[in-house]
């Protein structure tokens, strides 16, 4: 069974436009985790437990856990040819 990603919570102190690092939280659907997670716990998914989470919008792209600075843990989607993140196509919930 697949772990999707099917909307994003942007954090309220960040003025558009968006990028990844503004995201707060995102809602996975599959194996028992239907709920709102915090990026920082994604990030934990994706590195720890070596969880595939998929964008599930357009060719449903693999999420990636990215490590910033200072140091900031994020999550986006796998590179294409667009300009923008396919996470940050989903509507806000």
């Amino acid at each position: 069974m697949m772990i999707y990603a099917t909307k994003i919570k942007m954090c309220s102190k960040c003025p558009p436009p968006w990028t990844c690092h503004d995201i707060d939280s995102i809602y996975l659907e599959g194996e028992g985790k239907n709920k709102f997670y915090k990026k920082e716990e994604i990030y934990h998914f994706l590195r720890d437990d070596q969880d595939i989470i998929q964008v599930r919008l357009g060719s449903n792209r693999e999420l990636q856990p990215v490590l910033g600075l200072p140091p900031l843990k994020y999550i986006r989607s796998e590179a294409y040819d667009t300009k923008q993140d396919f996470l940050l196509k989903f509507d806000q919930a």
